[in-house]
């Protein structure tokens, strides 16, 4: 179970947000036996993003997240880590925005290190669907 809670700031083309997040009651299951392999402990994490729309609906974007990792130990008591750890993720993307009404369509794509490694980077190309109220 994810949760997560965020504000946004606007002014002019410039736009930050910041979001603070948890993770809770995460496992890893074999699809195979059905069979829960790790329990695993929470999550907590906060991140600010910032994005620029450089013109019509193109926005360029970065962001930061700062996870700590080992809140709590899972059921089987060991978790075969130290009981903190933290992890900074960044990552940048070039998005084109559609916004219709209170929802939003993003289509892109995103370059950045999701481990916190620089040798880790990663591609992606992502489509997301959001909604404001």
């Amino acid at each position: 179970m994810d949760l997560a809670f965020g504000a946004a700031f606007t002014a002019g083309d410039f736009n930050v947000k910041l979001r603070f997040s948890g993770l809770f009651l995460g496992k890893t299951t074999n699809h195979t036996t059905n069979i829960v392999t790790e329990k695993l402990p929470g999550v907590i994490g906060f991140g600010l993003y910032p994005n620029y729309k450089v013109s019509g609906n193109l926005h360029v974007g970065v962001g930061f997240d700062v996870m700590v990792h080992g809140l709590g130990t899972p059921a089987d008591g060991d978790w075969g880590g130290p009981e903190f750890q933290s992890v900074v993720r960044w990552h940048a993307s070039p998005v084109v925005r559609y916004t219709v009404g209170g929802g939003e369509f993003l289509v892109g794509m995103n370059i950045g290190a999701p481990d916190g490694k620089q040798q880790s980077l990663k591609w992606e190309v992502p489509i997301r669907m959001g909604y404001s109220f």
